[in-house]
């Protein structure tokens, strides 16, 4: 995160590939980041910003000659630049869920009911309208996610060429960006699977004594409980049955995931004794005397404690 010359945090746009992006496309993307930047300095309110980010979009839609799929790339690409710059700017992930919410609330925007992709674009339907619907939302949250994972093993090992904190710090951001969105209640941008995914951070981090890739996981597992301690507790005390596959706390091959480390917690799912057994790890890494590891830990476990007083559940 830049800061200005006031000692105010700037928007960094980053590097977001356009490879796989026509000349239209790119300059859609830079005008939306653009907008993005005025908004994160405060020229500009969240509705003017709402109609301004998604006016690409929108004319798109409203062309002659418009296609289905050519609204399906124009949602796309809007969707990944809001993914991508809340997770550069961890700061402004507040302000970009308001957007979000004040771009759902948008008067209907109709979609071409001809054309190439009318086979298999579902934009437009009743169960995908833009705005309400977020159509596209998910989809692209799980393949960001996937990639800023991919970027942050890249990092990993001694041979690798990638500068570490930097990757650590993205990454732990990218968890607080899906954690915002579970916490947030709304299941067209958060269903509480992401977060469910994204708990294998806590496998690694709370329930395997020395993963490999455990320092490094320690910000991003400690931002699922600062941003979803609310949603871990619900789920720890209503213990829900797995998604099918099981995947995260659910999976029962916590073995497989240690990667020969010793195994801390093995019984999969979310109870109320796994809870448990978390605030006690974070308690103990709390007091490891390592920088990198004990503020996060203390803000984890002060996470936990308010979603008891929150939810009146002692645990």
């Amino acid at each position: 995160m830049l800061t200005s010359q006031e000692g105010k945090p700037s928007f960094v746009a980053g590097e977001l590939d356009h490879s796989d992006e026509d000349v239209y496309s790119r300059d859609a993307i830079r005008g939306q980041l653009q907008v993005l930047k005025e908004y994160a300095a405060g020229n500009m309110n969240v509705d003017e910003c709402a109609s301004r980010i998604t006016f690409h979009t929108a004319n798109t839609a409203s062309n002659d000659g418009a296609t289905p799929e050519d609204v399906y790339d124009a949602v796309s690409t809007l969707i990944r630049t809001l993914h991508h710059s809340a997770i550069m700017n961890p700061t402004f992930q507040p302000i970009i869920m308001d957007l979000l919410e004040v771009i759902q609330r948008l008067p209907a925007q109709g979609v071409p009911s001809e054309g190439e992709g009318i086979d298999w674009v579902a934009i437009g339907d009743e169960n995908n309208k833009l705005w309400a619907d977020w159509p596209l939302f998910l989809a692209n949250l799980t393949d960001t996610y996937m990639w800023e994972e991919h970027l942050f093993l890249e990092s990993q090992g001694a041979d690798s060429q990638k500068d570490t904190k930097a990757a650590t710090e993205r990454w732990a951001s990218a968890n607080a960006w899906v954690a915002r969105l579970v916490s947030s209640g709304n299941k067209k941008i958060g269903d509480t699977i992401f977060l469910h995914n994204a708990s294998y951070r806590i496998l690694r981090v709370l329930d395997v004594e020395g993963h490999p890739h455990f320092t490094g996981e320690v910000p991003a597992a400690a931002n699922l409980f600062r941003y979803a301690a609310l949603i871990l507790l619900s789920l720890s005390r209503e213990q829900p049955p797995p998604p099918d596959p099981p995947i995260g706390v659910y999976s029962s091959k916590a073995k497989e995931y240690s990667e020969d480390r010793k195994v801390l917690w093995s019984e999969p799912g979310y109870s109320v004794s796994r809870w448990r057994w978390w605030k006690t790890r974070w308690s103990q890494l709390a007091e490891v005397g390592d920088p990198d590891i004990v503020p996060h830990a203390r803000e984890a476990l002060v996470a936990m404690e308010e979603a008891e007083v929150k939810l009146g559940y002692e645990v």
